[in-house]
């Protein structure tokens, strides 16, 4: 009987084992690094999300009027070169609330350091809760 016994425990059912999701398929590209690949596939996807009008005023802008509008907004405070930077960065209106967020900063300070972005002729308001950033050229 201990034979027996011995025998069921053998052929007892086993619990089935969990399915696993195949792994991530790898990317393998001949005479190119990855890095590079993530780099183009990120510059391409923010290409496709701005318009003709906005990718010419960023080219027009340039670099050199980056900087002469930082060190503008410097000398208006360290929030302020902060948030022309995002501005710039991320284009579009905001909202104080969105800009407080996005800085980590409170909705008063971010206020108050836009009112001197404009009276620097660097932000403009485009209603009375929106900002844009105002582009010199």
């Amino acid at each position: 009987m201990a034979e027996g016994a011995a025998g069921s425990r053998d052929t007892a059912i086993k619990p089935a084992r969990p399915r696993l999701r195949p792994a991530a398929p790898t990317i393998k590209l001949e005479g190119t690094c990855l890095k590079n690949y993530l780099a183009d596939h990120h510059t391409l996807k923010v290409l496709r999300s701005l318009t003709a009008y906005d990718l010419a005023l960023r080219y027009l802008s340039g670099i050199e009027g980056f900087y002469r509008g930082l060190k503008k907004a410097l000398k208006c405070g360290v929030l302020a070169a902060r948030l022309y930077m995002t501005l710039y960065m991320h284009g579009g209106e905001w909202t104080c609330g969105e800009l407080a967020k996005k800085v980590g900063r409170c909705r008063q300070n971010v206020h108050k350091a836009l009112k001197k972005l404009e009276k620097a002729g660097l932000a403009a308001r485009s209603s009375k809760h929106r900002w844009r950033l105002k582009i010199q050229l």
